[in-house]
């Protein structure tokens, strides 16, 4: 293959380097063939007969902009259910986008990880819920495939050492134990005071699981606060939350129905994906924030506020902290 591109991303660059793309520089440099590439901490050039690049693998972390046009013939996602933020989202987007533009070299995705959390939309998720579609004949044209072991027996006692054991091998598959002792060591962990169980369910036996630490289960949460095309009617009785940081990364406002649980998104202040966050010009606009909370105050009846201002490193929130007390709603209907 001619100049083959590889973008490998993780959530940071630090963890692809330690994982997938740490691999890859150990090979190349270790192997046989090792005066056939030159690699440092960030890329991985392949070098053709006189010695000049002939192709790259890049480690990669999750800004979707600077992946776009890139003519790649295979991505790797390494840890994908980690990658769950809009600008993660949006990096995956970009680069499964890139895909398409050199048909004749076969191009496609790896993604290599465990099970997520049901109901937080990570890239793993996204996957998992398309192999789900095609197992149903639901999808026509079915371009993936999907190799996912875990231990889902429902008769499985978790509480017994000895079950855990063999669900962690079944799950691990015929491979095996890498030395000994290996999975009893594991199934002690469910033993540990304060023991996360769904967690361990989840990285050890690949189980989709709600984590302990996840206030809610967004699988049956979702469907009743977002519904498409549905939005609160003007004097609707509402909450109101409130959050975000003020330089480095985004500030929302959301409003959701008493009555019916709906939610809706009021505003939206996100840092642009091509922003240099050691660069701290790039500031939420205050007024435009103090303006879409006066508005929902007008337009619904507020019964509570959750929020907490956003702070940052050159000034305070004190002044939209005394902006909060100056807000008022006509309180809920008769």
């Amino acid at each position: 293959m001619n100049s083959p591109y590889i973008p490998m991303l993780a959530v940071s660059v630090e963890q692809v380097e330690e994982l997938a793309y740490g691999a890859l520089k150990y090979i190349v440099e270790e192997g046989p063939d090792a005066d056939l590439f030159d690699s440092t901490l960030d890329r991985i050039v392949r070098l053709n007969d006189h010695g000049r690049a002939d192709g790259k693998a890049v480690a990669l972390s999750n800004n979707p902009g600077s992946r776009d046009g890139a003519r790649t013939t295979m991505n790797c996602f390494d840890e994908p259910h980690r990658l769950y933020l809009p600008r993660q989202l949006k990096a995956h987007q970009t680069m499964d986008a890139n895909l398409p533009k050199r048909p004749l070299d076969d191009p496609w995705s790896l993604y290599v990880g465990t099970a997520g959390q049901p109901g937080q939309g990570s890239v793993a998720e996204e996957i998992h819920i398309e192999a789900t579609q095609i197992a149903e004949g639901k999808i026509q044209r079915p371009d993936l495939f999907y190799l996912y072991r875990t231990d889902d027996d429902p008769e499985r006692d978790l509480s017994d050492k000895d079950e855990r054991i063999r669900a962690i091998a079944e799950a691990t598959g015929p491979i095996g134990e890498f030395g000994p002792g290996q999975f009893d060591e594991i199934a002690s962990k469910w033993d540990r005071p304060g023991a996360d169980g769904p967690y361990l369910e989840r990285v050890w036996l690949n189980r989709w699981k709600r984590q302990g630490d996840q206030a809610f289960d967004m699988k049956k949460i979702k469907p009743g606060l977002c519904r498409s095309g549905e939005r609160i009617p003007k004097g609707g009785f509402i909450t109101l939350g409130f959050d975000g940081a003020r330089f480095r990364d985004a500030t929302a406002l959301v409003a959701t129905s008493i009555d019916t649980g709906l939610q809706e998104l009021l505003g939206l202040w996100e840092r642009p994906d091509d922003d240099d966050l050691e660069d701290d010009g790039w500031e939420v606009n205050e007024a435009e924030v103090t303006a879409a909370v006066e508005d929902a105050m007008t337009r619904y009846a507020v019964w509570k506020m959750y929020a907490d201002p956003h702070t940052g490193p050159k000034r305070s929130a004190r002044g939209l902290r005394n902006g909060l007390t100056g807000w008022r709603s006509g309180g809920p209907p008769e």
